[in-house]
């Protein structure tokens, strides 16, 4: 079917169907009078098919978050209620992005809606210029139209904003025969958000590595940490703000670590990364996700070996790691989203995305209690900060 051009009417929502509680507040009363206002119409071209790809880039981005765009009948194969969600945005790396905030259905035939769950917490984002809304159809429509609603987009200057007031320089962790099997997809990919970049292995080469003059092996792992640590307290130390330690195995969403960061001082003695329980009383970050430290947690670190208080006693990096951190005062902070979700995922992709059968992880190691995993998984969608066993042909751009 060829598409056509219609003036379409845009559904207001009609509010107190739903049986929830009304909201009493001046602003509650602001946001039923937004929800409720007349709206005018939008010029939308409908194809019979595939229609939210076309229409996307048509639309205005500076509507308010309480409408919902109806295609003409004629373009749908039966005359479905659209049942529409809304999402709100601050900026994509905040713990809001795409957090459902309401949920209400739109009977096509009525052209009315209302309600099912509680908007109230939408209310305390209606004066923040930086946030944006989304509504869509859920996947079972048959037809989907986002429309992303939107006073200011401020997402690109606040990562930029951030790259400059939360530095992160990486340090990746290798071996000569990883340097073109792996280290060239890290560099192409994630390795061009951080501050810095620099790449330890045992030797020095052309890539460029740092060679750290330790034996290549398993045995040698905590020996090249403490030493690229050391290094980058020599060289690098107001360079940066944090300092990443990752495999060359781990993909990093550097912004995003940016932002879990930026709610915390560079000078306090703190690391972060995926906290496992055993061993260590408050628990150590898993050296598969990646970890970072504070600039005095660097400096602690380092301090512990120039003094003595830290002893390579095993092999074990991260685990070892972690006793040195908590004999040295550092914390082991707590890097999960408002959602109680890891942000930094140490174990292969698809124990992370495929929930168990019986709805609980049973990973020994991780420090937090089991808890109820829904079918998003058991990792944060809001702040995903890394993944751990990435082969480097499934690695983004």
């Amino acid at each position: 079917m060829a598409s056509s051009s219609e003036e379409l009417d845009v559904v207001s929502v009609a509010t107190g169907e739903s049986g929830d509680s009304p909201l009493h507040s001046p602003a509650s009363e602001e946001l039923m009078e937004v929800l409720s206002r007349p709206v005018a119409r939008l010029n939308i071209d409908w194809p019979a098919k595939k229609q939210e790809q076309s229409v996307k880039s048509k639309l205005d981005e500076r509507f308010l978050p309480s409408r919902s765009a109806q295609p003409p009948r004629r373009a749908l194969p039966f005359f479905p209620d659209l049942h529409t969600e809304l999402y709100v945005c601050c900026d994509q790396t905040s713990p809001y992005c795409n957090l459902e905030l309401g949920r209400w259905i739109t009977a096509f035939r009525r052209g009315t809606g209302h309600w099912l769950t509680n908007v109230s917490p939408l209310i305390p984002l209606l004066n923040n210029n930086n946030c944006s809304f989304t509504m869509k159809t859920v996947p079972w429509a048959m037809t989907s139209l986002n429309l992303r609603f939107s006073q200011s987009n401020q997402t690109d200057e606040q990562a930029q904003s951030l790259y400059s007031h939360v530095r992160v320089l990486c340090w990746v962790m290798t071996r000569p025969e990883n340097l073109q099997k792996k280290l060239q997809h890290i560099r192409a990919t994630w390795a061009k958000h951080c501050n810095q970049v620099l790449y330890m292995s045992s030797q020095s080469s052309d890539f460029p590595t740092v060679g750290l003059n330790v034996s290549e092996g398993r045995s040698q792992l905590y020996w090249k940490t403490i030493r690229a640590f050391q290094y980058l307290h020599a060289h690098h130390l107001q360079h940066a703000d944090w300092f990443l330690k990752a495999d060359d195995d781990t993909f990093v969403v550097v912004e995003n670590l940016r932002y879990l960061l930026s709610h915390h001082d560079t000078e306090e003695p703190v690391y972060f990364g995926h906290k496992f329980r055993p061993f260590i009383r408050q628990g150590y970050m898993s050296g598969g996700a990646g970890y970072v430290l504070s600039r005095e947690a660097l400096r602690r670190f380092v301090q512990g070996f120039s003094t003595g208080r830290c002893k390579h006693f095993s092999s074990v990096e991260d685990m070892a790691l972690g006793r040195c951190m908590e004999t040295m005062g550092v914390k082991a902070g707590d890097s999960r989203d408002p959602n109680k979700r890891e942000t930094f995922n140490p174990f292969r992709p698809e124990n992370h995305l495929i929930p168990p059968k019986n709805g609980k992880q049973t990973w020994g190691y991780s420090y937090y209690k089991t808890r109820q995993v829904s079918a998003a998984g058991s990792f944060s969608l809001k702040i995903f900060v890394s993944q751990s066993t990435l082969k480097p042909k499934l690695c983004p751009p």
